[in-house]
This record gives C-alpha cells, structure tokens and sequence, in this order.
C-alpha cells in the first residue's frame, strides 16, 4: 500500500477509533501521552469542551511515533499532528476528500466519513463490547445516541437469542419440576 496522502491519514485514525472528523484535525502533538498510551480527545458540547481519552493501539502508538519523529519541527507540542503539505492544520474538507479515496482503496463503495464513525462503533459492540465503553469511546452523552449508531444485523441478534436459549434449556426441567408440583 502506499503512504497515506495528508488527507488520508486522519481518514485511517478516524476509522481506526471512530472519533470525529473535527476532533481529529483539531489534535495537536501535546494530547498524545505516549507513556500511558492514550490520545486526548476534546469536542465541544453545547459550547463546553469535553475531553475523553482513545487507547492507542500497539502499530497506532508507533505509526505516531514515526510521524512525530521525522519532522521535530512540526511535531511541537502545540503544533497540529494532521497537517496539509505547506503544514497548516487541515481543513474539514481535505479529510473529506482523503476518507473518499481511502473508501475507494478498500471497495467500501457508498460509504463516507461518518459511514465509518458508524462502522467502527458497530463492529465494536458486535465483538462484544459493552455498549458503555462504545459510548466512551464514541463521546456520546447518552446510551440512546450510541444505540442510534449501531447498525446491529437481525441475524446477529437471532444468534444471540439462540445462544441464550440454549443456556436456558438446562434451567428449563427444573423450573418445569418446580411449576408441577406446586400446582
């Protein structure tokens, strides 16, 4: 694969964590705590800034890494981390236009930017992660928001009916003993 254009590489962290396109432009080098591993991530609610933090994963962590260290200049703490190329912070637009051509990369046709904000928060929850950590990884206010993200497939939902069901058939005969004789 090729290197990511500058447009691009907010679109690969973007899909990676699900954060917003702002939130991701709006980085600079000091919300990366490489020593615990985190991202910093603010967003504004209701005019209020709001930060959470985003596990970096082992290959984020180092892609990060690389990135600050081969251009010390621009890797100042107050200095932007997505940069164009005369290293001005980005603009909305470009990392519009980046997520496009990575979508077409990987033949996710229809699928834009918040598309994949979406994503990433489904396939969390269908691998099991509790909706709450979904919603602190999203920055949701709310449960109902995440659930509104959530693009949970019916079958998936049998599956997980059937599965319970099973674990249910070995509570069944005693409950049925329990209901005979007292009735």
């Amino acid at each position: 694969m090729t290197a990511p254009t500058f447009g691009e590489e907010p679109a690969f962290f973007i899909y990676e964590t699900g954060v917003r396109r702002g939130e991701a432009v709006s980085l600079v080098w000091s919300d990366f705590d490489f020593d615990r591993n985190v991202v910093r991530v603010v967003s504004i609610k209701g005019g209020i800034p709001v930060e959470r933090f985003i596990p970096m994963t082992v290959s984020m962590r180092e892609w990060f890494l690389q990135k600050k260290n081969k251009n010390p200049f621009l890797s100042k703490p107050d200095k932007n981390v997505f940069v164009d190329r005369t290293g001005k912070k980005l603009i909305p637009t470009n990392v519009s236009t980046g997520m496009n051509r990575v979508v077409r990369k990987m033949d996710g046709k229809g699928l834009g930017l918040h598309g994949m904000r979406h994503t990433i928060l489904t396939e969390l929850a269908q691998s099991n992660v509790s909706l709450e950590k979904v919603k602190q990884l999203a920055g949701h206010s709310s449960l109902k928001t995440t659930e509104q993200y959530l693009h949970i497939n019916f079958e998936d939902t049998r599956s997980v009916l059937e599965t319970l069901n099973e674990k249910r058939d070995v509570v069944r005969p005693f409950s049925k003993k329990l209901g005979s004789s007292g009735s």
